[in-house]
């Protein structure tokens, strides 16, 4: 997208760090084949990710793999999960997903404040949506 390449490409340098599709799926099957537990749990904050994964890795899916899971998508359904327990209608549920969502972009950028990181940074984002999901997960008893 035109956002994409005006705020993400300068941030790449493809001829220091840049890799080969090939190269990249290799890598990425690695990294996860050393990582030190029996299974992992794949989390974005983005429904793409899942795709470009899937594309990555030809449509394998790595044995250590239990799932992939999108944490915006599950305070969405957790929250009409809950709303509909409540006797909730379908506007408790707006506020609520909308109160949820405006919580987890506050955790989200106190983090990369807190800790000096910069948003869009594979892993800055990573460690900042696991902050603020477990923040959500610990106050709201969404579940992870």
């Amino acid at each position: 997208s035109p956002w994409v390449i005006q705020n993400i490409y300068p941030m790449l340098n493809y001829h220091k760090f840049g890799k080969t599709r090939n190269e990249c799926s290799v890598s990425a099957w690695e990294w996860i084949s050393d990582l030190e537990c029996d299974k992992v749990i794949i989390s974005s904050d983005h429904r793409v990710d899942m795709k470009q994964l899937s594309d990555l890795f030809n449509r394998d899916k790595h044995p250590k793999m239990l799932r992939f899971e999108n944490i915006i998508e599950n305070i969405y359904y957790d929250c009409d999960a809950q709303c509909k327990a409540a006797g909730g209608s379908n506007a408790d549920y707006d506020a609520m997903a909308q109160k949820l969502r405006a919580e987890f972009s506050q955790h989200f950028q106190e983090y990369l404040e807190d800790n000096c990181e910069q948003a869009h940074y594979a892993i800055s984002d990573a460690r900042a949506n696991k902050y603020a999901y477990e923040l959500l997960v610990k106050k709201y008893g969404i579940r992870i």
